[in-house]
């Protein structure tokens, strides 16, 4: 299923007050962005998205959508926290890949 006839409505994407908090998902980006800089971790130039980008994916994925990672990338996409969107399996080995840096 393509990533684009994933919707992002219903009971799903609701926290126990009916909505999802911003500055969580910002808080989130920003830790995974300092352990990968303390980490002296450097992106491939030819990424679309940052690894900290993919581990804020998942972590909303695991936070929001019972680990749904195509509806939290879809979420994050069309608020406007990403610039872009990839593929479910892209998504898959660049977690992977940032797994074994750690």
């Amino acid at each position: 299923m393509p990533w684009s006839s994933v919707t992002v409505t219903g009971r799903q994407t609701k926290t126990e007050n009916g909505e999802l908090h911003g500055h969580n998902i910002v808080l989130v980006y920003c830790l995974c962005d300092d352990l990968l800089k303390w980490q002296h971790h450097r992106d491939d130039p030819q990424c679309v998205l940052s690894d900290a980008e993919v581990m804020t994916i998942a972590m909303v994925a695991a936070m929001y959508f019972g680990g749904n990672q195509a509806m939290a990338c879809v979420l994050l996409y069309e608020q406007g926290y990403l610039k872009s969107t990839i593929s479910r399996s892209r998504l898959c080995r660049r977690l992977k890949r940032v797994k074994r840096s750690l």
